[in-house]
């Protein structure tokens, strides 16, 4: 696993649970100098943003047409 897999690898685990140590260090320094990183971290949030609103079952949500264009800007193919 090159550094690049294993940061987002470790980026999603973050979001449930804490990471150690030394993969919060070696995020922190890789990510100032990758953009592929820093890009796919954005498009999780935006991923993750999205899909929170579309959790619960009662409740049946359309996309707008700001958040479709927010998403069609922010998940760019690589």
């Amino acid at each position: 696993m090159n550094l690049c897999e294993k940061l987002t690898y470790n980026y999603e685990k973050s979001k449930f649970k804490k990471l150690k140590f030394s993969d919060r260090r070696s995020m922190k320094k890789h990510l100032p100098m990758c953009k592929k990183c820093r890009d796919y971290q954005t498009d999780s949030d935006t991923l993750d943003h999205l899909l929170r609103k579309l959790e619960d079952p009662n409740v049946k949500y359309v996309f707008s047409d700001n958040e479709k264009k927010l998403l069609k800007s922010n998940l760019k193919p690589q």
